[in-house]
């Protein structure tokens, strides 16, 4: 695991930004509820929790949930501001032995296989850690897209990371870009042991449904604009929004 992912939230302070991220956790739930999961008595995991505000929103849904980061000072905000029984916060990693014998309905991991050293095994700890039938809303970065999002640079994904880190210093930003997204046909092959339900698509077509109004307006020229764009040039759509689900047993 990359070592600045233990002080994450600290140099990202949009963790901690109640509003916007309780936006995107009620963006994650319209598209759960699409999918038409009751989610009443099912339990979830949410990876890299950060601050836990999203985590906290998504337990008023779920019979029982756990957010896990690597990130302490984000845990114990997390811990010390959302006490509640069918709610826990730990201080781990998505391998930890603590995991091993639990189960989970539903598991959220939005951007986050970009910031682990192995995303394979990311994604194959997902699966063993769900239920049969049970899903993960992956939300995954394109390494093709213009403006890197942790830097706001435009290019920087496409670069190696010593020429990536060059990048950075010419233009006066701080930190160092360890991030390595991959491209879609990478990203496809990572999730192949899952079924892929995408609503990427979807949430372009209506961002009233998915709350997305904040992003794209209906009927809106960006809208269109976007709709051509993903539906022509797939593979440089900038984030990629999937519903992985396990085989059910039969």
């Amino acid at each position: 695991m990359v070592k600045d992912q233990e002080n994450f939230s600290s140099k990202y302070s949009q963790m901690y930004d109640v509003e916007v991220r309780t936006q995107k956790a009620l963006k994650a739930l319209s598209i759960i509820d699409d999918f038409k999961i009751n989610t009443d008595g099912l339990t979830l995991l949410d990876i890299g929790c950060s601050s836990g505000i999203m985590t906290k929103i998504y337990s008023n849904h779920f019979s029982k949930t756990i957010g896990i980061d690597i990130d302490k000072s984000a845990i114990d905000f997390a811990s010390n501001n959302f006490n509640q029984e069918n709610l826990k916060f730990l201080n781990i990693s998505y391998n930890s032995s603590e995991l091993l014998n639990k189960k989970f309905d539903v598991i959220t991991c939005s951007h986050i296989y970009e910031h682990v050293d192995d995303p394979q095994d990311l994604m194959d700890t997902i699966y063993n850690l769900l239920n049969p039938g049970g899903i993960c809303l992956f939300i995954a970065g394109n390494k093709l897209k213009f403006i890197e999002p942790h830097f706001k640079l435009p290019f920087l994904s496409y670069m190696p990371s010593k020429l990536g880190n060059l990048y950075i210093k010419l233009m006066k930003r701080d930190g160092e870009f360890y991030q390595k997204h991959l491209s879609f046909f990478k990203l496809k092959k990572l999730v192949k042991k899952f079924i892929l339900h995408d609503y990427t698509i979807k949430t372009i077509k209506d961002p009233t449904k998915f709350l997305s109004d904040d992003l794209i307006k209906n009927n809106s020229i960006k809208q269109l604009f976007y709709l051509i764009v993903s539906k022509l040039f797939y593979f440089i759509v900038p984030t990629y929004i999937w519903i992985l689900e396990k085989q059910a047993i039969k």
